[in-house]
């Protein structure tokens, strides 16, 4: 099982860290080099700036309280950029660099891949509410009676073509606890702007994100759909979250499938298998 690292969340570094670490995960979850590529272009960017921020420390005689603001400012700076130098080597340097796109390239293949996340994530917040809710449908919770409500529902910024769920489906399954976390943000976002504004603390957004995606991630790793062997997420595969990893549990409670979503799933009839 692959585990996503994350860093101090009691330092606005570890939360970036954490940050760039997730967004290079769920756009490329079973792609090193280029998790590698990207992470290794932001970091390069970030030394740059860095180092344009840079000033020589003025001379102690003239002024002591200036030179002891500059020299915690220069300390801090300097701290921050060995930290970034550090992640910039350790993700291949230069080399990484060179082979990628351009950051902006990378970027754009980043934004690309948003609206694959929310479907992904609407797949499988569609399983844990029939499952937790609905255990009267006819076969069960099963991806299947989640794409077919996809396809049948129109859900704002969600693919609706069912090869195109289905290849999302397959290319983001492995982080398919974060998209839902995602996704379930974006929609309570859509229906109260004020929902979830970006917290002051960067240590209870990002605490508050993993714990949604941590609950999705033990339902899709328990939860075994009806005349299957296997648990929905592989946890061969799924990206795990660290277990020493600062987290607060949600206590967000999926709703039940109502109006268009409950009849859609009600209608699902399984297709019938070929002699």
């Amino acid at each position: 099982m692959p585990v996503l690292r994350c860093g101090d969340h009691e330092t606005d570094l570890g939360c970036y860290q954490t940050m760039i670490e997730l967004l290079s995960v769920m756009a490329w979850p079973s792609d090193e080099v280029a998790r590698n590529q990207f992470t290794a272009s932001v970091m390069s960017e970030n030394l740059a700036r860095l180092q344009s921020l840079e000033e020589p420390l003025p001379d102690a005689a003239t002024n002591w309280i200036e030179t002891i603001e500059f020299v915690e400012d220069h300390e801090e700076c300097f701290s921050t950029s060995g930290f970034v130098e550090n992640w910039f080597l350790e993700v291949g340097g230069f080399r990484s660099v060179a082979r990628a796109g351009g950051l902006e390239n990378l970027e754009a293949i980043i934004a690309g891949c948003e609206k694959g996340w929310l479907s992904t994530g609407l797949i499988l917040a569609l399983v844990r509410r029939m499952d937790e809710h609905h255990p009267d449908l006819v076969g069960g919770a099963s991806v299947s009676k989640a794409l077919h409500i996809v396809e049948t529902v129109e859900v704002p910024l969600t693919i609706r073509n069912k090869r195109d769920l289905q290849k999302a489906w397959k290319a983001y399954k492995p982080v398919a606890h974060f998209c839902a976390a995602l996704f379930d943000r974006v929609i309570r976002s859509a229906a109260d702007p004020g929902a979830d504004a970006p917290d002051d603390d960067p240590l209870n957004d990002m605490m508050s994100f993993l714990g949604e995606a941590d609950a999705y991630l033990n339902f899709g790793t328990s939860f075994i759909p009806a005349r299957t062997e296997s648990t929905l997420l592989d946890p061969g595969e799924v990206w795990d979250i660290p277990h020493d990893a600062i987290i607060i549990p949600t206590a967000l409670v999926p709703a039940p499938l109502s109006g268009e979503l409950l009849a859609a799933a009600q209608s699902y009839k399984a297709p019938v298998p070929s002699n």
